[in-house]
């Protein structure tokens, strides 16, 4: 049973119709685009279970963020509760009674390696059923990656969408634009089609209108097209990041293009790029202080694992996938032609490389080498779904 969404005014609200049956589908899948609020739904979701608001014939909920490098790697149950304060008791239990008055709560599907959606995992099981077969399974996913659950398993399949005015009702309530910018932020993302589609998600509604009011303040264009968008967030994060951390009495320039970046982080810069790009491929999206060898420049939180992280360590994540796919164009782009080449064929054919392709496209100047490999990948994917919006970004 398919439904829609409706993202509630001022807050994430919760879908329950689903929740309020006698009788629980056992498979729940919840797509959505990116940055539409899946993240802060599931989080919101598991709080309102806690309060007695939701499932409330379940005894025990258990979100399991997929990107999280603990929660992936499990191979039995078992190691999905070996949470201190989820005893090993409570975990053979569950196992014991099938699951029944379980939730376990799969956050970002899409997250998960192409394998491990696609062939063998743990999960896979536990969507089809063949573990803990009387436990309420919800997944939350892109939709690129969850068509076999969409198509063939899912008992229910929600959506969630926003509304453009949703959207510039709260960033004006919150005050994300300041009052004297206020008409010249409607006027400037009614002119622009692209800003105002963008209007329609909370993640890039968010940056839509910090990036406009930065960019009054920088005194720089406001961004026309997404590449724009986020070459600019890119550029205010590292402008703050470099505020906080300046020297006495120096101030950091006006930062418009990523070929403005002061040398002193510059080579920081191209590292963290390349280190988005590397785990994008692999579908890694936690990195080690090591990995990320030093400063995060700002782009990159410091989080804490399910489980306490590998050895007690905490992980580092970008802020955003979509940044860490913006980041991975930005590399490909600093590449030879040939290198080029090689990463965007790539990623023409694996759908969690999409995105990062549309930006290169929307980096690079257009050559023979982008429009014909364009024209040649279009020409291929005719009668397919394929979203030749790229070639606009």
């Amino acid at each position: 049973m398919y439904s829609k969404h409706h993202m509630e005014e001022g807050q994430v609200g919760c879908p329950t119709r689903w929740t309020r049956d006698r009788k629980q589908p056992r498979l729940v899948l919840i797509e959505g685009a990116p940055g539409v609020g899946k993240t802060t739904f599931s989080e919101q979701f598991c709080y309102k279970w806690s309060q007695g608001q939701r499932l409330s014939n379940h005894r025990l909920l258990v979100l399991l963020p997929l990107r999280d490098n603990r929660v992936r790697s499990a191979k039995t149950v078992s190691q999905l509760f070996q949470h201190p304060q989820l005893q090993q008791a409570i975990a053979e239990e569950v196992e014991r009674s099938g699951g029944e008055g379980v939730a376990l709560w799969l956050e970002a599907w899409d997250e998960l390696e192409e394998e491990q959606r696609e062939k063998s995992s743990l999960f896979l099981e536990l969507v089809g059923g063949r573990v803990l077969p009387r436990a309420t399974v919800v997944v939350t996913s892109r939709p690129w990656a969850s068509a076999s659950i969409r198509e063939k398993s899912a008992d229910q399949h929600l959506e969630i969408v926003s509304t453009a005015s949703i959207q510039f009702s709260r960033v004006l309530r919150e005050n994300r634009v300041r009052p004297d910018s206020r008409a010249k932020f409607l006027d400037y993302v009614d002119s622009d089609p692209v800003m105002k589609a963008a209007m329609h998600t909370p993640v890039t509604a968010n940056i839509v209108t910090d990036v406009f009011q930065w960019s009054l303040d920088t005194e720089c264009p406001p961004p026309a097209t997404m590449t724009q968008l986020y070459t600019a967030l890119t550029c205010k994060l590292l402008t703050e990041h470099l505020s906080s951390h300046k020297a006495e009495g120096k101030e950091p320039g006006k930062m418009r293009s990523l070929e403005e970046v002061p040398e002193d982080c510059k080579k920081q810069l191209l590292h963290l790029c390349r280190l988005s790009w590397s785990g994008l491929v692999r579908q890694q999206l936690t990195f080690s202080s090591g990995e990320v060898g030093g400063s995060t420049l700002g782009l990159l939180h410091c989080v804490e694992e399910l489980y306490g992280g590998e050895d007690g360590q905490l992980t580092y994540h970008f802020i955003h996938l979509t940044l860490q796919e913006f980041l991975s164009a930005y590399h490909i782009s600093q590449l030879s032609s040939d290198a080029q080449e090689q990463a965007i064929i790539q990623s023409l054919s694996a759908g969690h490389l999409t995105m990062m392709a549309k930006f290169f496209f929307g980096l690079s100047p257009p050559t023979h080498f982008t429009s014909s490999l364009t024209t040649q990948h279009i020409k291929s994917q005719r009668g397919s779904s394929f979203d030749v919006s790229f070639v606009f970004f």
